[in-house]
């Protein structure tokens, strides 16, 4: 499992432990295409036509759900929550396709590691651990975002 999902796991968990009132009713893996997401969306509508709401990891299944959710006519009725932060990310939150969507920071994240990579072999001390800010974006925070 990929390291991603298993982080999302542990968070689902936690979450699912604070707040009882959260009713996970099925968990789908898939390859984390749009295709397959679009399909494992239609089993689950299908099979929990009360579902209130998705959280995916990847913009790419958020790009399957959608479709699925807008096949099914139910799009804007099932909340979607994604990572990813892409630029149809922004484009989805400001059309609202999707409620929210928080970052990988790919670029930055890369560059912090070629940092502290140089830092270390200059002897400096360098963190072990640096996560990412959390940063959520939703509905009205979309206007001049760029990812």
């Amino acid at each position: 499992i990929h390291p991603i999902t298993q982080a999302f796991d542990k968070a689902v968990a936690e979450v699912s432990k604070e707040h009882p009132e959260v009713n996970v009713v099925a968990e789908y893996r898939t390859d984390y295409s749009p295709e397959m997401n679009q399909q494992k969306t239609q089993v689950l509508l299908q099979a929990h036509p009360d579902v209130d709401a998705i959280v995916g990891v990847y913009t790419n299944m958020s790009k399957g759900a959608a479709a699925a959710l807008d096949a099914a006519g139910r799009a804007g009725q099932v909340r979607l929550y994604e990572a990813g932060g892409t630029k149809w990310s922004v484009d989805a939150i400001k059309s609202g396709t999707i409620s929210a969507t928080t970052g990988y920071y790919r670029a930055t994240a890369a560059a912090t590691a070629v940092r502290l990579l140089v830092d270390a072999f200059d002897g400096k001390a360098v963190p072990h651990v640096v996560l990412n800010d959390g940063h959520v974006l939703l509905p009205g925070q979309a206007e001049g975002e760029v990812a």
